[in-house]
């Protein structure tokens, strides 16, 4: 499996790159300021998942429509450390396909991002 994390950096960019390799998915990061480069490079990558880092949210709404509109079966899920009601409504109907906090989901596991591809492909 192909995940790309995009605009993670720092411990929490490292935390999720170690887990994901951990767990035998291949990971890229890349960053939303790559502007037209990073449809380009999404392209080139063919991830199956992206996990976004939802702190930028405005800039972040746009990107997610450009994504939807491009890639039609890439499974986005949004990622936080400070859960919003609001942001999460705001990204679903962008075309984001689950947010959720960190930490659920590296506690239910590599299975609950491999749910989202049986999902997808049924």
């Amino acid at each position: 499996m192909k995940v790309v994390l995009l605009n993670f950096s720092g411990p929490v960019e490292k935390r999720l790159v170690q887990w994901l390799r951990e767990n035998n998915m291949e990971t890229t990061t890349l960053q939303t300021e790559e502007g037209k480069d990073l449809m380009v490079r999404m392209s080139d990558i063919a991830p199956d998942i992206i996990l976004l880092n939802t702190v930028q949210t405005p800039r972040l709404v746009s990107t997610i429509q450009q994504f939807c509109d491009r890639f039609k079966s890439l499974i986005m899920i949004g990622l936080t450390d400070n859960y919003s009601r609001f942001i999460r409504e705001k990204l679903i109907m962008a075309g984001l396909n689950e947010y959720m906090d960190i930490n659920e989901l590296v506690e239910k596991g590599p299975d609950h991002l491999r749910s989202f591809l049986l999902e997808r492909d049924s």
